[in-house]
């Protein structure tokens, strides 16, 4: 999601694409989303390779918090929940919890 104000995006390989490259920079975000190989190309070049591993560093600290919320004891097991308020507070709960328990741990 692109709210407007960030400085950089960061994506998996899924997400790419050459309109959106171009759209982040014409808004001055900087890319960082993770390229793939196309078809028929053996492997991704080096630079390539090494730009995907220190982008997916950063990726892992997110997607690990992430996956702790969906599979964990916080109830937030399903993407199609609707942003409702009552939704809106468990949310903000779950977060609290979670870093309570991080904390703690």
């Amino acid at each position: 999601m692109i709210l407007g104000d960030e400085r950089a995006v960061y994506a998996d390989k899924a997400y790419e694409k050459r309109a959106r490259r171009e759209a982040l920079k014409a808004r001055g975000v900087k890319d960082r989303i993770q390229h793939r190989r196309v078809r028929g190309q053996p492997r991704l070049p080096h630079w390539q390779q090494v730009r995907n591993s220190l982008i997916g560093r950063i990726r892992t600290a997110v997607e690990r918090t992430f996956s702790e919320l969906k599979r964990g004891p916080y109830g937030l097991h399903s993407n199609a929940i609707p942003i409702t308020p009552p939704f809106r507070l468990h949310l903000d709960l779950a977060a609290i919890a979670y870093n309570l328990r991080r904390v703690t741990a």
